[in-house]
């Protein structure tokens, strides 16, 4: 009998500490994580860098960016928030503080029955740190570029779209200390060197890449996590059905949002029904003749749609291959 006492407490005591890292996990994912639903930046060509930035995160978490005017909420603005309000979205994160993006119109997006959150700091160099600390926690890759070189922006922008990982900046002459404490936090593995002009980082940890020199854009490959023992995929079984359920509801409104067609301007309704006309896809290119658009005019519609997510752009031969990712609905 006491054998088999002993036995069946050998048995217990594993279980337990199952249990016990199973309530620690469960408590931990029922926490709500930082999350939103769209991010609202200043529309403007001299602080690209805020859209750069939320453009990072964007990508990572699949959501909208939406432009607006620093000291009132745009017509624009305005309706894809009452849009997506309408499917239910509940929070919206502002990057910026109230010199890009006055307090009027934080109060403009609540009125709407949005939760706002902002994160700012006391330069860009600073709110690039706070976004990727906040919304990131840690990354196994992070981008470094020089704040004052535009031209490094946009492929630094392709990079973090491959990685899903932050962006941070420095200038010609150091690394701000927000962003050194940033590096630390994310505690990456590998710093990926984006443009010229950058300041000696040699002391930061993690290894250095210098895209363009020893390395392209296109070498570079998504990342890929894998489970590093049995432990993990023990416990990945237990809650697996679990955590599927926790997470269901939320992504579920985000994978099958629809999106009513008053969102869109007169112009861009045209095009999205040239396309849903041939089957939801067809090539960029055949566009003009459809709508009766010069190509320019085609070419910027249709860069709006993608920057709303509205639609997809793949290379297909000299041309692009454009298809609608959303559906829509007559309100």
């Amino acid at each position: 009998m006491n054998i088999y006492i002993n036995k069946l407490s050998l048995l217990i005591l594993p279980m337990k500490k199952l249990v016990l890292i199973f309530t620690i996990i469960l408590a931990l994912s029922t926490v709500r994580a930082d999350t939103y639903d769209a991010i609202v930046v200043r529309n403007s060509s001299d602080v690209i860098i805020d859209y750069i930035i939320a453009e990072a995160y964007s990508h990572k978490a699949n959501v909208p960016v939406i432009l607006t005017d620093p000291e009132s909420l745009s017509v624009s603005a305005r309706r894809a928030l009452l849009g997506l309000r309408s499917q239910d979205a509940e929070r919206v994160l502002i990057i910026g503080g109230t010199q890009a993006i006055s307090g009027y119109v934080e109060n403009e997006i609540r009125n709407m029955g949005f939760d706002v959150d902002r994160k700012w700091g006391t330069d860009r160099d600073e709110t690039a740190a706070i976004v990727a600390i906040d919304l990131w926690g840690k990354s196994e890759n992070v981008i470094l570029v020089n704040g004052n070189i535009p031209e490094s922006f946009l492929i630094a922008l392709r990079t973090s779209y491959i990685l899903k990982s932050p962006i941070l900046l420095v200038d010609e002459n150091e690394v701000p200390n927000s962003t050194a404490t940033a590096i630390e936090t994310l505690d990456p593995k590998v710093i990926y060197v984006i443009g010229p002009n950058i300041p000696d980082i040699s002391y930061l940890e993690g290894e250095k890449k210098l895209v363009g020199t020893n390395i392209e854009v296109s070498d570079i490959k998504e990342t890929k996590k894998i489970a590093l023992d049995y432990l993990s995929l023990l416990l990945g079984i237990l809650i697996g059905g679990i955590s599927v359920l926790l997470v269901y509801r939320t992504y579920k409104r985000k994978i099958s949002i629809e999106v009513p067609m008053f969102v869109l301007t007169e112009d861009e309704r045209k095009v999205v029904d040239a396309i849903k006309i041939e089957g939801d896809e067809m090539k960029q290119e055949d566009l003009p003749e459809k709508t009766g658009f010069s190509r320019p005019k085609v070419t910027k519609i249709i860069q709006d749609l993608e920057n709303k997510k509205i639609i997809s752009r793949l290379k297909h031969g000299k041309t692009y291959k454009v298809k609608i990712m959303k559906k829509f609905v007559k309100t």
